[in-house]
């Protein structure tokens, strides 16, 4: 039954989340191997969120080398599940030409997409950016 499934997806979910929660908790003790193994396994598994962090690890060269092509790439993956931060930091990689081909208009799209989201992370970003001089 349609019952049944939804509380084996909630079930899943829940354990997703406890299994990213730990990834960041290592990653902010600065144990990156670890999240990025633990994110690396939820990503895969299609959790637009690890996705994003693991498209930032790349992009920060945090644990792994700095990649842009491995982060775009990433980014994407999450960007195609309307995920905000990746949707913001793809819109950087295009805007510097990072990892992609430069792009203001595709830029300007995703950004934009981003911050209507209203997300709280990608507002940090934006007035971040804005403070060294770019503007969104």
């Amino acid at each position: 039954s349609s019952a049944a499934s939804d509380v084996y997806k909630r079930q899943l979910s829940n354990i997703a989340f406890a299994d990213y929660q730990d990834a960041m908790d290592s990653y902010n003790k600065g144990d990156f191997k670890s999240a990025f193994y633990e994110w690396k396994s939820l990503a895969l598994n299609g959790n637009a969120k690890a996705q994003t962090e693991i498209g930032s690890m790349y992009f920060n060269g945090d644990y792994v080398s700095v990649s842009y092509s491995e982060s775009s790439y990433w980014f994407k993956k999450a960007v195609n599940q309307s995920e905000p931060r990746a949707q913001f930091l793809l819109g950087l990689s295009y805007l510097l030409g990072l990892g992609v081909t430069k792009s203001k208009l595709e830029s300007a799209y995703l950004i934009d997409t981003a911050i209507a989201t209203g997300n709280k992370d990608v507002l940090k970003f934006r007035d971040y950016f804005n403070s060294q001089g770019f503007d969104f």
